[in-house]
């Protein structure tokens, strides 16, 4: 099932607002630094998603999403090299805070309910089933890019994304990838920190415009990104890729 499109009444104050925060993450692709890495969630979720999924050629309508409208336009001015920069710095930081012990292998994220009885709703993620307030777990270790509170309906600039509401990434520099946990009630480490494999994140809410439609709350969307050091490039993890990875996990501790 299509997800619905997200329609806003165009005012003069969305068009500010989003041209105040399109301003803002070009100041930082202009001069990025250590201390303005994180400062713009829009910035952070631009380097997250994966190259084509936002063409800035398309039209820019004012009844849009403002979220992606601002992405788009960040990925329309953002510098070919400067997801390459971007994951450099972080994979400095990390090799900074991680500790000297090898790193931990993918744990899982919560306790969830068997995949299989749900069935694929995303091509590019995974909706993993559980009760409001599960603790949520980092998977690996990683420097946190994004975390987000404050999530409310029709709240457009609340948080950097409108559908997915409280977020945190982590990206993991031992495997040059993001993961992105979504419809969280709270989250609780802050972007620039470094957390562990198995760290309490946030609990499982319902938060987002997606999870927030009748039915369609109590889970944890999760998703993975991997950076290509080769191409420069990010790129999705299937849908059946993240299920097999979840499910030899489980496996591999003995979870039912």
């Amino acid at each position: 099932m299509p997800e619905p499109r997200i329609r806003v009444k165009p005012s003069p104050e969305i068009e500010e607002r989003v041209g105040l925060e399109v301003q803002k993450a070009g100041e930082i692709l202009a001069s990025p630094a250590p201390g303005n890495l994180f400062s713009s969630g829009y910035l952070t979720c631009a380097v997250y998603y994966h190259d084509g999924l936002f063409n800035p050629e398309l039209p820019d309508h004012p009844d849009g999403d403002p979220a992606d409208r601002i992405i788009t336009r960040i990925v329309g001015r953002m510098p070919a090299d400067f997801k390459r920069r971007y994951v450099e710095e972080l994979k400095e930081r990390s090799a900074l805070s991680a500790s000297e012990l090898a790193p931990d292998r993918f744990q899982l994220p919560l306790t969830y309910e068997p995949i299989a009885t749900h069935g694929a709703t995303h091509p590019s993620a995974i909706d993993l089933f559980a009760d409001e307030g599960t603790p949520v777990k980092s998977a690996t270790r990683g420097l946190v890019v994004l975390a987000e509170n404050g999530w409310e309906p029709q709240a457009w600039f609340s948080t950097s994304s409108v559908r997915g509401g409280n977020c945190v990434i982590v990206f993991d520099a031992d495997a040059s990838r993001f993961l992105r946990y979504a419809h969280l009630g709270e989250t609780f480490p802050k972007a620039g920190a470094f957390v562990e494999a198995g760290e309490k994140i946030g609990v499982v809410g319902h938060t987002g415009f997606n999870a927030e439609r009748q039915g369609h709350g109590r889970h944890l969307h999760f998703e993975m990104n991997e950076f290509s050091d080769r191409t420069g490039l990010v790129t999705v993890v299937v849908h059946d890729d993240l299920r097999d990875l979840l499910e030899a996990t489980r496996l591999a501790v003995g979870v039912s």
